[in-house]
C-alpha cells in the first residue's frame, strides 16, 4: 500500500515537474486531461495551470468532455461520409478555380486516370467532349464563369484518356471547401445506357418502319370491332373501298358492301374468341376486280382477348407477278439458251450438270446427251481438280463468285484458260450454281503482248535523248524520264519529283513561252518552240520544246 501511494506521489511529482517547465513565461498553461471518476469512468477536462508567487500552482479544470465527445462523432462521421465517397460506385469532385482539388477514386476510373492525374489536370474541361456543347452546359458555363453556380443536371459526354468518348449522367452544385467557393459534383458512366437506348430506338424504328412497309394491309381493331391502328397499305386499300381516308375509330363495316359483310365478320367474331383464321375472297367493287387473303388473329392481353388484327394480302397483283415472273423466267431461257457465253446450272455437292446451253457444247465440244446428269468429274472439265476446292470453299463462304481463273480441259484433251462467274441459290432445298463461262486463253496472250509492249515502250522512254513529261491539265507532273531528271538538275538545280507543279521547275523568264504552249496543247493543238535559256550557273543553252 506505501508502494502504490510513494508511486502515485512520484508520478505527480514529475508530472508537477514536467508541467512547471512548460509553464511559459505569463506563468500559465493550457493544456488537456483525461482524469477517472469514483465510478471508474473517464471525464475529459481542460487544465488552466498559473503559477503563484510565494504559495505554487493553482489549476482550474473544466469539463470538455461533450465537446470532445462532439469533435469524435463528428471525426466519425467525418470517416464514414470519406469511406462513403471513397468507395461510391458513384464519381465525385470538388473543382474549384477550374481545377480539380478532389476526385474520388471511381471518378478516376471512369474517365481512365489516376487520382493524381486528374488533381494534375490544367483544365477541367479538357474532360468534356469538345464536339458536343448542348445550349444548357453553354449557358451553364457562363454563368460559372461570372461566380453564379446553380444546380445543374445533364448528360454529358467525356473524354477518357485514351481518347474513349462515353456518355455520363452529371450533377453538379455549388459547395465550400477551405473557406472558399466551389463546384461539387458527381457522374455516373451511363454509355451502355445510351447504347441500350440507340438500341430501343433503332428497334422502335425498325418496326415502325416494318409496319409501314410490309407488304400488306394491316390494321388493329378493339373488340367492338372499331379501327385503332392502320398502316399505310390499309388506307390504300380504304379509300379504294370507300373513296375517304381512313380515320380511328371508323367500324370495319364501314368499308365492307353489305353484300359482302356476313363471311368476314363470321371471322372476326371467330378471331375476337381467340381463333386465328384465314378468308380468301374476290371483291367486286365500282367495277373493278380484286381479290384478298386476310388472316384475322386474336390480341390476347393478360389471357383475354383484347381485340384482333387483320392483315391482308392483295392477291391481284400477287398473280399478275406470277404471270410476269413466268415471262421473265421464259425470256432467261431464252437469253440462257442463246447467250454466246457458256453457262451451266449443277449441284454444289457433287458437280452434277443438271442443264446447259449451246454455247457450253460448243466451247467444250460434248453434245447435250452427253453433257446432262454427267458431273464436271466425269468429264474431266478441270486441269486441276484442286482449283475446284478451292472454289467451293470460296463459294461456301461468300454464296458467289466473280472471274474465277483456272485452267479446263475440252472434250479433245486441249487445255484452255478461263473466267468463270457463279452464283448460288437454292432448288428444292439443295444448293444448285449457275456459272458463266468465258474462254480468255486468247485474251489473256493478248494482255501479255500489250504489257511486253508497254514495257519496252517506256524502256524507249525512259532510255531516250530528249527530255520527256506527262503532265496532268493542272500541269501536274504525272511522269518523267531520266533524262529530264538529270537535265533538270544540271540546269535548273532541282529535282523533280511526280505530282510536283512544273511551273515549279520552268527556267527563270521562260514562263511566258511556255504556258501559252500548255494552252495550246490542252486546245488539241500541237506547239513547238526553240528558245534560249539560263541555267543555274548563267550559261546560256538553247532548247527545242514541243507540246
Amino acid at each position: 500500500m506505501l508502494k502504490r501511494y510513494r508511486s502515485s506521489l512520484e508520478e505527480k511529482v514529475v508530472w508537477a515537474g514536467q508541467r512547471s517547465k512548460a509553464i511559459g513565461k505569463d506563468g500559465s498553461l493550457l493544456h488537456e486531461r483525461t482524469l477517472a471518476r469514483k465510478d471508474g469512468s473517464l471525464v475529459y477536462t481542460e487544465v488552466h495551470v498559473r503559477a503563484v508567487e510565494g504559495v505554487g500552482y493553482i489549476s482550474i479544470f473544466r469539463d470538455i468532455t461533450e465537446r470532445k465527445t462532439a469533435e469524435a462523432a463528428f471525426r466519425e462521421s467525418e470517416l464514414k461520409f470519406k469511406n462513403l465517397v471513397e468507395k461510391s460506385l458513384v464519381g465525385v469532385y470538388i473543382v474549384q478555380d477550374g481545377k480539380f482539388v478532389y476526385v474520388n477514386p471511381k471518378f478516376a476510373q471512369i474517365l481512365g486516370y489516376t487520382q493524381l492525374e486528374m488533381l494534375g489536370l490544367d483544365n477541367i474541361r479538357d474532360i468534356v467532349d469538345t464536339q458536343y456543347a448542348p445550349p444548357a452546359l453553354v449557358e451553364w458555363r457562363k454563368k460559372a464563369d461570372a461566380g453564379i453556380i446553380d444546380d445543374f443536371h445533364i448528360e454529358l459526354k467525356y473524354r477518357k484518356k485514351d481518347g474513349e468518348i462515353i456518355w455520363c449522367d452529371a450533377y453538379c452544385g455549388e459547395t465550400s471547401y477551405e473557406g472558399a467557393k466551389a463546384i461539387l459534383g458527381s457522374i455516373m458512366d451511363i454509355t451502355e445506357r445510351k447504347k441500350a437506348e440507340a438500341k430501343i430506338l433503332e428497334r422502335e424504328s425498325l418496326l415502325t418502319a416494318l409496319f409501314e412497309n410490309i407488304e400488306g394491309s394491316l390494321a388493329l381493331y378493339d373488340v367492338n370491332k372499331k379501327i385503332m391502328l392502320f398502316n399505310s397499305h390499309f388506307a390504300h386499300n380504304y379509300r379504294l373501298f370507300t373513296n375517304h381516308e381512313p380515320k380511328v375509330g371508323d367500324g370495319v363495316h364501314d368499308f365492307v358492301l353489305e353484300e359482302n359483310r356476313d363471311e368476314p365478320s363470321k371471322m372476326m367474331d371467330s378471331a375476337l374468341k381467340g381463333n386465328k383464321v384465314v378468308l380468301e375472297k374476290d371483291y367486286h367493287n365500282n367495277g373493278k376486280f380484286s381479290s384478298f387473303r386476310t388472316s384475322f388473329n386474336p390480341v390476347i392481353n393478360d389471357g383475354k382477348v383484347t381485340g384482333f388484327t387483320s392483315f391482308s394480302l392483295d392477291l391481284t397483283q400477287s398473280k399478275e407477278a406470277e404471270l410476269r415472273l413466268k415471262e421473265s423466267e421464259e425470256k432467261f431461257r431464252l437469253s440462257f439458251m442463246t447467250s454466246n457465253d457458256a453457262f451451266y446450272i449443277g449441284t454444289l455437292h457433287d458437280g452434277r450438270i443438271i442443264d446447259a446451253n449451246n454455247s457450253f457444247y460448243s466451247l467444250y465440244g460434248y453434245t447435250k446427251e452427253e453433257t446432262i446428269g454427267k458431273t464436271i468429274f466425269d468429264l474431266n472439265l478441270y486441269a486441276n481438280t484442286e482449283d475446284r476446292k478451292r472454289l467451293v470453299a470460296q463459294l461456301k463462304a461468300n454464296g458467289h463468285i466473280k472471274d474465277f481463273e483456272t485452267n479446263s480441259r475440252k472434250k479433245d484433251g486441249q487445255i484452255m484458260l478461263i473466267s468463270m462467274t457463279i452464283n448460288v441459290w437454292q432448288i428444292n432445298g439443295e444448293p444448285v450454281i449457275m456459272a458463266v463461262i468465258r474462254d480468255i486463253t486468247e485474251r489473256r496472250k493478248t494482255q501479255a503482248l500489250i504489257q511486253e509492249q508497254a514495257e519496252t515502250f517506256a524502256a524507249i522512254i525512259e532510255n531516250a535523248s530528249e527530255s520527256i513529261w506527262l503532265l496532268s491539265v493542272d500541269l501536274r507532273v504525272l511522269l518523267f524520264n531520266k533524262t529530264a531528271k538529270d537535265r533538270l538538275v544540271l540546269n535548273g538545280g532541282n529535282e523533280i519529283y511526280l505530282g510536283a507543279n512544273v511551273r515549279d521547275f520552268l527556267y527563270k523568264g521562260t514562263e511566258s513561252v511556255f504556258m501559252p504552249m500548255f494552252s495550246d496543247a490542252l486546245a488539241g493543238k500541237y506547239s513547238e518552240v526553240e528558245s534560249a535559256q539560263v541555267n543555274s550557273q548563267g550559261a546560256t543553252f538553247w532548247l527545242r520544246t514541243r507540246m
